[in-house]
């Protein structure tokens, strides 16, 4: 099992791990509703790009941005702030996310594994980091965002338009991350 977990990560080992409880005759009643509360949780995990690789900086964690005007982080700007910033309530936010959405679209995205959706993800992760901020004055040490020791002026300000460009990836990936968390549980229950 070790060696599986090298191969394709403890997300996705804990995906396969929660399964296996749900399918398991012979859990209890609490076993299978507390693996059902961790597979929800790790299905969501593995279509936020920043839950897959990126171990270097933590998951984009270790990558100081602002977010209009305040400190955060890019994984914490993908995990809440965008969402967080757009007001919506939780009925909301499953609106948009299922808004236009096509039954062949919908149908399409019911297909894969988990292993697949994080691959998904990795693809769109390597797009979603900022540039480095240029600025002659500051010592080079200082210009990696995603080090120690960042400079406040060196951390890329990500606001409106850094919602404008991703937050439609943030809404497909939840609607994706829904519709086939429906569809592991169709296979398990």
């Amino acid at each position: 099992a070790a060696d599986e977990t090298k191969s394709t990560g403890l997300l996705l080992s804990q995906i396969d791990a929660q399964i296996a409880i749900l399918k398991d005759p012979g859990a209890s009643k609490d076993q299978k509703s507390q693996a059902l509360k961790f597979l929800i949780h790790l299905v969501g995990d593995v279509h936020q790009p920043l839950h897959v690789g990126g171990a270097g900086d933590k998951g984009g964690n270790a990558c100081r941005v602002t977010w209009h005007g305040k400190n955060s982080n890019l994984h914490t700007v993908w995990d809440s702030d965008m969402i967080d910033k757009s007001q919506l309530s939780y009925t909301e936010l499953a609106d948009f996310a299922s808004q236009g959405r096509s039954m062949q679209e919908t149908k399409i995205w019911r297909s894969g594994n988990p292993q697949s959706w994080a691959d998904e993800s990795k693809k769109i992760r390597k797009d979603i980091y900022p540039p480095e901020v240029v600025m002659p004055k500051t010592p080079v040490s200082y210009l990696t965002y995603c080090g120690p020791d960042v400079a406040p002026e060196a951390m890329p300000a990500l606001g409106y338009e850094y919602s404008y460009r991703f937050l439609p990836v943030v809404y497909e990936r939840i609607y994706q991350g829904g519709i086939r968390l429906a569809m592991l549980l169709d296979k398990s229950l």
